[in-house]
C-alpha cells in the first residue's frame, strides 16, 4: 500500500506578538490612572486632616502633624523632644504624694533616691503588665532597706 506520509500538524494559531509601543502605551495608561487615584486619595486625606485639625481647634494640618509628633516624643525639628523637665516634675509630684501617704517631710536628700526607685518601678510595672505600687521604702536605698 502506498499511503501516503502524515502531514505536518497545524500550529495552532498564535494571538500576534504585542508591539513594544503597544505595551508601553498601555503601561503608561496603568500608571497613569494610579497617579490619579493615588493623587485624589491624597486630597481626600488632606480634606480629612483639616477637618480633625479644625475639630480639635487647630489652625493647620501641621499644627495638627505637631501635636502628633509631639505625642511621639518627636521634637518640630525632627529630633527627639527633651522630656527631663516633664518627668522631673511627674516624679516630684508623686514624691510629694507619697510623702503625705507614709506622713514623712519631704527632704531633697531623699528625692534623688526615691526618683530612681521610682523610675525603676514604673519601668518594671509598665513591662510587667502591672499597677505600679510603692510602699514605704520608696526613698530607701538597697543598704537602707536590708
Amino acid at each position: 500500500g502506498g499511503s501516503a506520509a502524515p502531514e505536518a500538524a497545524e500550529e495552532p494559531e498564535m494571538a500576534p506578538e504585542k508591539g513594544a509601543l503597544e505595551t508601553v502605551m498601555e503601561a503608561s495608561a496603568a500608571q497613569s490612572e494610579a497617579s490619579s487615584a493615588l493623587a485624589e486619595a491624597a486630597d481626600a486625606l488632606a480634606e480629612e486632616e483639616q477637618k480633625l485639625a479644625e475639630q480639635l481647634g487647630m489652625d493647620s494640618i501641621e499644627e495638627l502633624e505637631n501635636a502628633i509628633d509631639a505625642m511621639e516624643g518627636i521634637d518640630t525639628d525632627g529630633g527627639e523632644i527633651d522630656t527631663s523637665d516633664v518627668r522631673e516634675a511627674r516624679v516630684r509630684s508623686a514624691y510629694l504624694d507619697w510623702c503625705k501617704e507614709y506622713g514623712k517631710q519631704p527632704d531633697e536628700s531623699r528625692f534623688p533616691t526615691f526618683s530612681s526607685n521610682f523610675l525603676a518601678m514604673e519601668e518594671y510595672a509598665k513591662e510587667n503588665g502591672r499597677e505600679m505600687v510603692l510602699n514605704k521604702y520608696a526613698d530607701c536605698t538597697e543598704e537602707e532597706y536590708r
